[in-house]
C-alpha cells in the first residue's frame, strides 16, 4: 500500500516538472545556461555589489549595480544581469537611462576616433543573444578608446558615459556576466 501511494506521488511529481512551461521575459528567449557553481560565486560574492529586483513568483532576478543612479538619467546605457534560476538562465539585459524613444526605436550609439565612424546599432525589442553581441561590440570600442555618443531628440551628440567610472560599471557587469555563463 505504501509503495503504490510513493510510486503514485513520484509518478505525478515527475510529470508536473516535466511539463513545466519555459519562464522568461520574452518570446525570442535565447538563453545562457549557469552552472551551480557560477551562480553560488556570483549569488554569495558578486551580488552584494548590485541591486536586486525579484520578480513574483517567477523565479527571475534582475540585478543593477548599485553605483548606477537612474534618478541622474546617467549613464545613458547601462546593463543588467537577468537570472532565471528556475531554468539556470542567465541573460544580459542592455537598458536606456533616460532617452525618450529608445523603447519603441532603435538604439543608436554613435563612436568615432577621430578618423573613423561608425554606427552600434539595437533594434526594438532585441533577443537575449543581440543584447549580448550589442554588449561584446560596445566593449569593443570601449577597449579601442572609441568615442561614443547617442544622439537626442533634437540631433545633438550626448556622450554614453560621462566620466570613466561609468565605462567601469558597463564594463564590470559585462564581466561578471561571462562569469556566470562561464564565457570567459
Amino acid at each position: 500500500m505504501k509503495f503504490r501511494l510513493f510510486f503514485l506521488l513520484a509518478i505525478l511529481f515527475s510529470w508536473s516538472c516535466a511539463n513545466s512551461p519555459s519562464i522568461g521575459p520574452s518570446e525570442e528567449v535565447e538563453f545562457f545556461h549557469i552552472t551551480a557553481p557560477s551562480h553560488l560565486y556570483f549569488k554569495n560574492i558578486r551580488s552584494s555589489f548590485y541591486l536586486q529586483t525579484v520578480a513574483d513568483n517567477r523565479g527571475i532576478d534582475a540585478y543593477r549595480l548599485r553605483k548606477i543612479k537612474l534618478e541622474n538619467q546617467t549613464p545613458a546605457v547601462f546593463a543588467e544581469i537577468i537570472i532565471n534560476w528556475l531554468n539556470d538562465q542567465a541573460f544580459l539585459s542592455i537598458r536606456a537611462n533616460g532617452i525618450e524613444s529608445a523603447p519603441q526605436d532603435t538604439l543608436q550609439i554613435y563612436w568615432t576616433d577621430g578618423i573613423k565612424k561608425g554606427v552600434l546599432k539595437m533594434q526594438p525589442k532585441p533577443s537575449y543573444m543581440d543584447q549580448y553581441t550589442f554588449a561584446l561590440s560596445l566593449k569593443e570600442k570601449m577597449d579601442n578608446n572609441y568615442k561614443l555618443s547617442l544622439k537626442n531628440g533634437s540631433d545633438e551628440h550626448h556622450p554614453v558615459f560621462k566620466n570613466h567610472m561609468e565605462r567601469v560599471w558597463f564594463m564590470t557587469t559585462l564581466r561578471d556576466f561571462q562569469k556566470l555563463i562561464e564565457e570567459e
